[in-house]
């Protein structure tokens, strides 16, 4: 049975025009209701037991890991703005898919995701003071970085190997990928820089793939959201030589 990541979940926004009208388990709209309340009284710590965690921010944002981190960041997390979308909720607004359920009808936009067994695996909903924390990360970021890479506008990924260390950014002039040897750090002058990148989806189901050409040279770094087993999902970095490949490895993200 192929397996997914959490992460797939904003693409059924795609589909909120299409595919609403559907029948969801009444458990999970009970699920929905149950969690919503929550939200709308700040009811943390049980809320916090209700969370897939890691639950992923938006780069570079840190993940949040446990329920001590979600009860922590809350306030930064839920504001009067969601909760007042929230309040709009109507059963009729959950989307389903292989196992995950997300808010994409009427006003929403895929806000809010939860598994068959009840349990939140995304949030994409950023609130303004996580958007300020967001923008504070990210020049002091640039501050710490080689002066000539500092002008990126968005962070795709921040992946490691154990030979290296590599950025995928989108900039003013598009995709960039730039890696560092594992002994250097972001302030040394990067070892490769590789600009005018290609993005490309990984069909419905999630993923991307991000291609890069240097003379005879591409790298792709790719996000795996469907697979086989868990060895088979996450980030890789392949390199090609003359068209064949020469290396796979599978990346630790870094935030």
């Amino acid at each position: 049975m192929k397996i997914k990541s959490c992460l797939l979940l904003s693409f059924a926004i795609l589909f909120a025009n299409f595919s609403i009208a559907q029948s969801v388990d009444a458990s999970v709209l009970s699920a929905y209701k149950r969690i919503i309340n929550l939200i709308q009284h700040d009811s943390v710590n049980t809320l916090a037991t209700l969370v897939s965690y890691p639950l992923r921010r938006e780069n570079p944002l840190p993940d949040i890991k446990s329920a001590k981190e979600f009860k922590d960041y809350y306030t930064t997390l839920i504001d009067p703005t969601f909760k007042e979308t929230l309040s709009h909720y109507n059963d009729s607004d959950v989307f389903q898919h292989e196992g995950s359920y997300g808010l994409v009808g009427g006003p929403f936009r895929g806000e809010l995701w939860i598994d068959d067994a009840g349990k939140i695996i995304a949030i994409n909903y950023s609130s303004a003071a996580e958007q300020k924390l967001k923008t504070d990360i990210k020049e002091k970021t640039k501050a710490a970085m080689y002066e000539d890479v500092r002008d990126w506008d968005e962070n795709i990924v921040v992946g490691k190997t154990p030979k290296l260390f590599f950025r995928v950014d989108k900039t003013k002039n598009g995709l960039r990928y730039v890696s560092w040897a594992s002994t250097k750090t972001f302030s040394d002058q990067p070892d490769i820089v590789i600009e005018n990148g290609t993005s490309e989806a990984q069909g419905t189901m999630g993923g991307w793939m991000y291609t890069f050409k240097n003379a005879n040279w591409t790298y792709i770094v790719e996000d795996v959201e469907t697979g086989e087993s868990a060895d088979e999902l996450g980030w890789f970095l392949m390199l090609y030589k003359d068209g064949k490949q020469v290396q796979s490895t599978k990346c630790t993200v870094v935030k």
